[in-house]
């Protein structure tokens, strides 16, 4: 039976205020964040929706990219979108499960699906890290173990330097608040670690997490909302 599209509930009084549909990897992480900038920001005509892969007929623990981009197509499926809605797909550079063809593959169906992708190499914690640490700041051995991102124990690398910054973290809850307060300058440091010309996402050292944020929070409304706080 085919499915019918219906209109997505969108803010009340804001008809044509755009929707960031975003679909991610993990479970907790990315949601904590980007939750996190919904409530800090006072953010006017956008609309952040952070799906769940359950609410789409996908096992929670089914965390493969190709996963991830049926939880926004099954999304598409269900809903009626504007032209300036945006879907994208928030993933990890996991060298040990994904290949590079099969990355490839993946970022031609996003250019094909009009979607956006916001890859971090390795993972997520590097735009995390961003908060709080400038790369111009990392010679190349530093640049070199952060890629590495070695498990030590139960964390990798990333996860104890944030752990330090944050005063702990976990996967499932850390203070996102001290993440709010250095928001600009992740999205600065981030753009220190630029894609290579002509790649569709970094094969190095990198997150285009940035570019996401950047589109949600305009830049006056972080210092109006950080001179508030």
């Amino acid at each position: 039976m085919p499915i019918i599209k219906t209109d997505f509930k969108r803010k009340t009084g804001l008809r044509d205020h755009r929707l960031f549909i975003i679909a991610a990897e993990g479970s907790d992480t990315e949601k904590l964040y980007f939750e996190a900038i919904k409530n800090k920001f006072r953010i006017t005509r956008v609309q952040i929706e952070v799906l769940k892969r359950t609410d789409f007929g996908i096992n929670e623990t089914n965390s493969s990219p190709i996963d991830v981009l049926k939880t926004l197509d099954e999304f598409k499926k269900r809903y009626h979108l504007k032209s300036d809605d945006q879907l994208w797909l928030v993933i990890d550079r996991d060298r040990q499960n994904i290949k590079d063809k099969q990355l490839s593959e993946i970022a031609q169906q996003i250019v094909q699906k009009k979607y956006f992708l916001a890859l971090s190499n390795p993972c997520f914690e590097l735009w995390l890290l961003l908060h709080f640490e400038n790369p111009r700041d990392w010679d190349e051995n530093k640049q070199d173990e952060y890629f590495e991102n070695k498990k030590e124990g139960a964390k990798r690398l990333l996860e104890r330097l944030l752990s330090a910054h944050l005063e702990g973290y976990d996967k499932a809850a850390y203070d996102t608040e001290k993440l709010m307060a250095q928001i600009d300058a992740a999205i600065t440091h981030a753009e220190y670690l630029p894609i290579k010309e002509n790649e569709r996402w970094h094969s190095t050292l990198g997150t285009k997490v940035g570019e996401l944020v950047a589109q949600l929070i305009p830049q006056s409304t972080i210092t109006n909302s950080l001179n508030i706080s």
